[in-house]
């Protein structure tokens, strides 16, 4: 509570000095952007009415320029008809009019401006395009526009008159037409100025000034206001300048409201474009200047409270300085240091409670490291009771397993015990059985190698029979080569026997021609002829026999041939029951000496049964003699444990108090 008391007192004796000081920049500050506003601001309004003035002035120029241009426009094009020689070579013929005519609508066609193009010659003749009807007795001679071109014998403008028909303003143009040195006639525009009208409407000048277009006689073309258009300007001021031709500025009431106006005369043409603007545009942009200054003034006024502040804190640093960091000490905070870099009683008292924050932050540190020495030790102590307490936890659990275990054990060992004896018992039977399967073993043994010698025979004897029908195959075989030979020899004893006919017949022939000569030659060929016969006929006998000889060999080969393959298939059929019967040979052998080691390994069994049962009977004795002394040894563990819990009590209480002191040595900061 003091503390804050004296803080409060600190921040009202600081903030009176920042108001003093503040008053005193403020005062001077508002009497300066006074006076520097008032000036500028009559300095502006001054500016801003000579700029308007003059943007006024370079908007009616550039008016001027358009309009001019516009005009001119025209004023080529009819300077271009009075040269026009369809013009110039009118002669009152039907043809010629309507040359001129065709003329005069090309030309409006591009000339959206043009009213009407048309042609006053000196027989009074009127040629107008758009057609339109003219009254009874219409004298083009007789019109101004017509007397006022030939007198000037150049292009003139009439004043600008309201058409009947669109309420617009018109303005004609016109020029006298020569041909060579005898006057044609009068050729003239009408010329809307509508267009032109809308174009000046569009202007804006500032921000709500517009442009005004007059007459030589004040009367008025183009206006924002409809109702003025075609009618005298009612400002008596404006009125007595544009007829007088004046061009200087001046200022007028119109609608209650204050204006300046300046002019631009149109020498070509007569007129006087004026610009109208209201004088509350400079007044406002007088007022933005101003706003921008108290805007000015208002970050002025800022920025001087800023170095008042600055200023008064200036004054007040050091005593901030020294009062934070006794606050932060109060806290515990002995890293904080009092920055006073000033060569008087500020420095001085800085230096000396930097030293005395520096002796209090060794002191401390001196407190906080025995603290965490001592939370260490118990810590240590802590945890080491703890694994000492577990690890006789699990040993405890350890030696009751092994009681359990020696118990069971000692159990088991009992039953494996009677187990043996019955074992012993079947061993004996398991002897008997074994002698008895290797009996059978021996009988299948004989009885299996009576079955090979008896396959043997038979696959000897099929080897034999095989032999005996190749031998029986290969005598066919020569039977039907023999046959066939026969055969061979049978057609040649045919053809020798038919050859031999036909010799003898051939002899019988020549005998016949030798007559009773030839008588004894005949006799002896027709024996031949029927020797021959006579062989013919035994050579076919023979060859019927070979020929159900040879059929019968081929029965023969044929029945071989299944022999054969009946033979062939016996063979194989002999060689696999051999080779099964090898097979159930090994299989049995194999089973023969498998039931021997068993054999020899029953009578081993039973040879050691009776040293089995001895050894199961001292090792259930053992076993109860372990589960004895593992009780005691557990029973002795238990009272280990709870000592070591003790401790671990003690050491825990030690911790709970190191942790205390180290967090109240924690609070202190060096």
């Amino acid at each position: 509570m003091v503390k804050n008391e004296k803080q409060q007192i600190k921040k009202k004796h600081n903030g009176s000095i920042r108001n003093k000081l503040l008053a005193m920049f403020l005062v001077i500050l508002l009497i300066t952007i006074s006076s520097v506003g008032m000036f500028t601001y009559f300095k502006a309004k001054s500016l801003f009415e000579k700029n308007l003035i003059l943007s006024s002035n370079q908007v009616l120029d550039e008016a001027s320029v358009y309009i001019e241009t516009y005009l001119n426009n025209y004023a080529e094009k009819i300077e271009l008809l009075a040269k026009s020689s369809i013009l110039q070579n009118l002669d009152g013929s039907s043809e010629s009019n309507k040359v001129a005519y065709k003329l005069f609508e090309n030309l409006n066609a591009s000339s959206p401006g043009i009213m009407y193009s048309y042609i006053g010659t000196v027989n009074k003749d009127m040629i107008m395009m758009p057609t339109d009807e003219l009254p009874e007795g219409y004298d083009p001679t007789a019109r101004p526009w017509y007397q006022d071109a030939v007198k000037a014998n150049k292009v003139v403008w009439t004043d600008p008159y309201t058409d009947a028909s669109t309420g617009d303003y018109v303005v004609s143009v016109a020029k006298p037409v020569y041909k060579g040195s005898k006057l044609v006639g009068v050729v003239s525009l009408d010329i809307s100025l509508k267009g032109l009208a809308d174009k000046l409407q569009a202007i804006t000048i500032g921000q709500h000034g517009y442009p005004v277009l007059l007459t030589n006689s004040g009367i008025t073309m183009t206006h924002q206001d409809k109702k003025l258009i075609g009618k005298e300007i009612p400002i008596p001021e404006l009125l007595s300048a544009v007829k007088t031709g004046k061009t200087e500025p001046l200022t007028y009431m119109f609608n209650g409201k204050k204006k300046f106006a300046s002019f631009k005369k149109l020498e070509s043409i007569n007129w006087t474009l004026m610009a109208s603007l209201d004088a509350n545009e400079t007044q406002v942009d007088a007022t933005s200047i101003m706003n921008s200054l108290i805007i000015i003034g208002i970050i002025t006024l800022v920025i001087a409270l800023f170095f008042s502040f600055v200023f008064a804190g200036s004054i007040t640093k050091n005593i901030k300085k020294i009062l934070d960091a006794l606050e932060k000490i109060k806290n515990g905070d002995f890293t904080v240091r009092v920055d006073v870099k000033t060569k008087d009683e500020f420095g001085r008292v800085g230096d000396i409670l930097n030293d005395t924050i520096k002796e209090l932050g060794f002191m401390m540190k001196k407190i906080k490291d025995i603290a965490s020495d001592v939370t260490e030790s118990a810590q240590n102590l802590a945890a080491t009771s703890e694994e000492t307490s577990a690890s006789a936890d699990e040993v405890g659990r350890t030696v009751d397993d092994i009681a359990k275990g020696a118990s069971e054990q000692a159990e088991d060992a009992e039953k494996g015990s009677i187990i043996a004896k019955d074992l012993s018992d079947k061993f004996i039977v398991l002897m008997e059985k074994s002698k008895i399967m290797l009996e059978s073993a021996n009988v299948a043994m004989k009885a299996n190698d009576e079955s090979i010698k008896t396959v043997e025979t038979l696959k000897n004897k099929t080897t034999q029979n095989d032999e005996a029908n190749k031998e029986i195959e290969i005598a066919v075989a020569e039977l039907d080569s023999k046959t066939q030979s026969i055969e061979t020899i049978l057609d040649t004893i045919s053809a020798i026997a038919v050859q031999t006919n036909l010799l003898a017949l051939n002899a019988s022939i020549e005998a016949a021609r030798a007559g009773e000569h030839g008588r004894g030659f005949a006799v002896v060929a027709e024996e031949i002829r029927k020797l021959a016969e006579e062989s013919s006929g035994a050579a076919d006998q023979v060859r019927e026999i070979v020929t159900v000889i040879v059929n019968e060999s081929s029965k023969t080969v044929n029945s071989m041939e299944s022999v054969k393959i009946i033979s062939k298939e016996q063979s194989d059929a002999v060689n696999e029951v051999n080779l099964s019967f090898d097979t159930i040979n090994k299989s049995i052998s194999d089973i023969f000496n498998e039931i021997e080691v068993i054999n020899e390994s029953v009578e081993d069994l039973s040879k050691n049964k009776d040293d089995i049962v001895e050894s199961i009977g001292n090792i259930s004795a053992v076993s109860e003699e372990t589960a004895a002394a593992s009780e005691e040894v557990s029973a002795s563990m238990d009272q280990q444990v709870m000592a070591v819990e003790e401790v671990a009590k003690a050491a825990e209480k030690m911790n709970e108090i190191s942790v205390l002191l180290n967090e109240e040595t924690d609070k202190f900061k060096f």
